[in-house]
């Protein structure tokens, strides 16, 4: 079956965060990348205004060090502009594994710190 995750961007700049990041998934190997709904909105209130995150929930036929590389190149690329300075693209990450009470996320942002590399790494340790 392989690694089932969610992946979700905080907060993204535009519309085309979803598929771009569904789509870098899918070229890595990921066999299945479904949108995931947060929920419905008030009659008032357009579907867009509901939340401002983006979440897919991802099987992948690779460990979880590999969909963390996917994640921090696609984070990288999306960070800077062509001129050079930093876009208003997303900055960070979250990756969710499990379920219940199993469930752990870690939080992938860009750049890191060496403390978020310890964390990255233990978070790798408890799931390999």
């Amino acid at each position: 079956m392989g690694l089932e995750c969610e992946v979700v961007v905080r907060e993204p700049a535009d519309d085309g965060v979803a598929d771009d990041l569904a789509r870098v998934l899918r070229e890595a190997g990921a066999s299945r990348v479904v949108p995931l709904l947060v929920g419905e909105p008030e009659p008032e209130q357009r579907a867009a205004e509901l939340v401002n995150d983006v979440m897919v929930a991802v099987t992948f036929s690779g460990t979880v060090v590999t969909i963390i590389d996917v994640v921090r190149r696609w984070l990288s690329e999306r960070s800077w502009r062509g001129d050079g300075d930093l876009s208003d693209g997303p900055r960070s990450v979250k990756i969710v594994v499990g379920a219940g009470r199993d469930r752990d996320s870690i939080e992938i942002i860009n750049p890191s710190t060496e403390a978020e590399q310890r964390l990255i790494d233990l978070f790798i340790e408890r799931h390999s």
